[in-house]
């Protein structure tokens, strides 16, 4: 499984990893919606997302933080992911838009608490702290 949820304190927490940086960034994408329990209707436009940051950690949070925003401000879930393009410090990303029907737990933001994306075992893993 690309990711666990894993306790936390006071907040919610998940590990996720990825067989590359592009999958890890997915994969969180995914494991954000699933632990919000994101429902999406039908599939609607394509979007392209062009983020830049100072570090990978930062791109990382600001990634998971503007799919907070699609969610809170226009209802939207992107689904299909795609990372096209991803560097430390700049990432492109498509996929398509989805209607959000329903939101079973809200998130406030994804936080740098004891963030660290890591390299180890031929892969890449971390660990994220939402607030909610």
């Amino acid at each position: 499984m690309p990711y666990e949820e894993i306790d936390h304190t006071a907040d919610w927490a998940f590990r996720v990893r990825g067989a590359s940086r592009e999958d890890l960034f997915a994969e969180a994408a995914k494991a954000l919606y699933a632990m919000g329990d994101i429902r999406t209707g039908e599939w609607e436009e394509p979007k392209t997302l062009r983020l830049k940051a100072e570090d990978p950690e930062g791109l990382l949070i600001l990634w998971l933080n503007e799919l907070l925003f699609l969610l809170d401000q226009e209802r939207h879930a992107l689904r299909e992911i795609r990372i096209e393009r991803l560097t430390d410090t700049e990432l492109q990303a498509s996929g398509r838009m989805a209607a959000v029907r329903a939101v079973g737990r809200e998130i406030k933001a994804a936080t740098y608490s004891g963030l660290r994306i890591a390299e180890s075992d031929g892969g890449w893993s971390t660990e994220i702290v939402l607030d909610v």
